[in-house]
């Protein structure tokens, strides 16, 4: 079996040499900062590998020394320009990750030979990992990419599984059922470890494997001349073989101008663009009915903010690229790359909503509103220069349109094109609390209009906490957090509930208006039927809702009034329950009065100004 790499069918000369040959002598393969980090795992790749190389070993070891050797697939290497004296460099543009893998078996072998007294047989696997008498850069045979060679240089430089798991702890969060993910080439080394003690209870056979190993499995390797352009190649790779993300080319493409254009690659990189290899930019997200990695989403939304238009994934590299070579939008590359860092932490920040960030409470909404089709529309005004106390009224006012439509039940359905359509307005007029604020009021078609407040209030009022669900929470924190004061102490809000002043089930408790009990469910021809409906739809409205603590709530649920009031003033001191005090009876009336107070605030909160 070949597991796929990036192969591809070359046009060029090719040559198959078994693993020994790829590997000795004096060299170095360099992973180039274009190329994505390691990524193999053990399901796709790592136990198909070790099957085929325990069928080689079988079959040798039954007798069977004519069987055919394996090829491990295709390698595409380009020689770089080396000093006298120095190691001889090959570019990996294709099979990194299956060279890197490769390397990490040998490893093992090694490792596992010194641990059972074979000092030959380790010293001999350690010739094919090091380059013998070098010492700090070329030291190794194989150079990953920047991201990955720390964990790399551990993995090949410990010497034992032992210390590996010393230096990458095995850790478990309380309550979870597996063990937090460790590096890719860790976990890769720990399972081929295990695999080689499993099968050589006894090390009978230890040096015949590991000469078969090196003999038996070919690799296809094709030399490109120095004349070859490597970004078409790697683009041919990934257009016909195992595909790159779009992120991915265009990460190859930036860095392969860098190459060429600049000597401070390795500078340019850490300074600007190592924060896009850590994990949260491999984490998926769903966009529509599809999920996507982060570092993809982002890089749509960043080119939809800079160009303007509505860019697909699909089409994503060669947007950027025309951008780039049409446009000429940048002086310099590290212009370029400081605002994709500039715009990375940004579209984190939206993502991840930090209290403390310029713009976290609108994060925290589009989280709590699942809304993030305004964020080309943030990035724009992010990279624009807007000082924060206009990003803030531009804050403000995108979640005060988001709110209003939500709470009147407007569809969601175009707010990619409102948020694209205001994002060429800020463009075309300046990117300006003012401009954005008249564009969102121009609109008038139920699918894009921003409610007046009159529809605010008139859905404000009426809505049922089924119809509001978890968004409820947030408006009720928010009309809480608008009411401190200077003298009054903030607590933390994830540990509060939404608490029904009147019970759902309030008629064991509560009279109905006429000082009579009701039965519940209340039969229709019951002639107080039309006072309990009244009183079973105000319980679900805002009036008839506060925050209170998960304690406070199971103790005084469905408490009379003359109970839960006090109970709740005396253990609660958020504003929004202090101003129960003036309520000394509750019934259909208060619950109106309330709402209408509520509604007063939200609207200075939510304002259309």
């Amino acid at each position: 079996m070949v597991i796929p790499d990036e192969s591809v069918d070359y046009p060029m000369k090719a040559d198959a040499i078994p693993l020994r040959s790829l590997l000795e002598g004096k060299q170095q393969f360099v992973v180039p900062l274009f190329q994505r980090q390691y990524v193999w795992n053990q399901t796709e790749h790592w136990e198909p590998l070790w099957e085929d190389i325990l069928r080689k070993f079988k079959e040798h070891l039954s007798g069977r020394t004519s069987a055919p050797v394996h090829f491990l697939g295709a390698m595409v290497l380009q020689q770089l320009p080396t000093q006298t004296g120095k190691v001889t460099q090959r570019q990996v543009i294709d099979g990194q990750q299956r060279l890197t893998t490769l390397q990490i078996v040998l490893a093992v072998f090694r490792d596992f030979a010194a641990q059972h007294s074979f000092t030959n047989l380790s010293g001999d696997a350690q010739e094919y990992l090091i380059n013998s008498r070098r010492e700090g850069s070329e030291l190794l045979k194989l150079i990953p990419t920047q991201a990955d060679r720390e964990q790399f240089k551990q993995v090949l430089t410990l010497g034992s599984l032992e210390l590996l798991n010393q230096n990458f702890l095995l850790v478990k969060k309380k309550g979870a059922k597996k063990f937090d993910k460790r590096p890719s080439m860790v976990e890769a080394y720990a399972f081929f470890y295990q695999q080689l003690t499993d099968f050589f209870a006894e090390t009978t056979h230890l040096e015949t494997c590991f000469s078969i190993l090196l003999e038996s499995f070919h690799v296809v390797v094709v030399d490109l001349d120095k004349t070859d352009d490597a970004q078409v190649i790697f683009e041919t790779l990934n257009a016909r073989g195992a595909p790159l993300s779009p992120a991915d080319l265009i990460r190859n493409y930036v860095f392969l101008r860098v190459a060429q254009q600049s000597n401070n690659l390795d500078a340019l990189y850490d300074q600007y663009w190592a924060a896009f290899d850590q994990p949260f930019w491999r984490d998926s997200v769903l966009q529509g009915r599809l999920k996507r990695p982060h570092s993809d989403v982002f890089m749509q939304y960043f080119l939809t903010a800079q160009r303007g238009a509505d860019i697909s994934v699909k089409h994503l590299y060669v947007e950027y690229k025309d951008w780039i070579e049409r446009d000429k939008p940048f002086t310099t590359i590290e212009a370029e790359l400081q605002l994709l860092a500039q715009q990375g932490v940004n579209y984190r920040n939206l993502v991840l909503a930090p209290t403390r960030s310029s713009f976290g409470r609108l994060a925290q909404f589009l989280r709590a509103y699942d809304v993030t089709t305004c964020y080309p529309l943030m990035l724009g005004f992010l990279s624009s220069g807007t000082n924060l106390d206009e990003l803030t009224r531009v804050s403000r006012t995108i979640e005060s349109y988001i709110l209003r439509r939500a709470a009147c039940g407007y569809s969601t359905k175009n707010y990619n094109n409102i948020f694209l359509a205001a994002l060429v307005a800020c463009k075309n007029l300046g990117f300006s609390h003012q401009t954005l604020l008249g564009f969102l009021k121009s609109l008038r078609s139920e699918s894009a209009v921003f409610p007046s407040d009159d529809e605010f209030e008139s859905a404000f009022l009426t809505a049922s906490a089924y119809y509001w669900g978890q968004k409820l929470r947030y408006i009720l924190i928010e009309i809480n957090r608008s009411l401190f004061t200077g003298k009054t102490e903030e607590i933390e809000f994830p540990v509060l509930t939404i608490e029904h002043l009147m019970p759902q089930r309030w008629s064991a408790n509560w009279l109905l208006p006429d000082g009579s009990k009701a039965n519940s469910p209340m039969a229709e021809d019951d002639p107080r039927f039309d006072l309990y409906r009244q009183r079973e739809k105000h319980i679900h409205t805002i009036g008839n809702l506060t925050l209170i603590t998960g304690n406070l709530n199971g103790s005084i649920s469905n408490a009379s009034w003359d109970v839960k009031r006090p109970e709740i003033l005396n253990n609660s001191s958020l504003p929004i329950n202090q101003t129960l005090r003036q309520y000394d009876n509750w019934d259909e009336k208060t619950i109106e009065e309330r709402g209408q107070w509520l509604f007063e605030q939200a609207k200075k909160i939510w304002s259309r100004a």
